[in-house]
């Protein structure tokens, strides 16, 4: 019997930091594994984020911050947000 197990690990790592975050539009939001939004001068994060559904990496460092919205991809594993100003989780 064959028990070997086939799968792929399939990243999509989208780097938007430094003032790049305009390019958002040209990526399937539902496929981004590892998501980079540091120093972009966010006072919040986009409206969109919802829409990144396997997200794992979340990097919102180095903005300005105040609240993280209550629907964070369930996947999310890990979450920068150094540097912001957020007052409460």
């Amino acid at each position: 019997m064959d028990f070997s197990i086939n799968y792929k690990i399939i990243q999509m790592i989208v780097d938007l930091s430094y003032g790049k975050i305009n390019g958002w539009e040209k990526y399937n939001l539902a496929e981004i594994t590892n998501l980079y939004l540091n120093n972009n001068k966010l006072k919040e994060l986009p409206n969109w984020i919802d829409k990144c559904i396997n997200l794992q990496e979340l990097d919102c460092s180095y903005n300005e911050i105040t609240s993280l919205p209550e629907n964070l991809s369930s996947s999310l594993q890990r979450l920068d947000c150094e540097s912001n100003e957020i007052k409460s989780l």
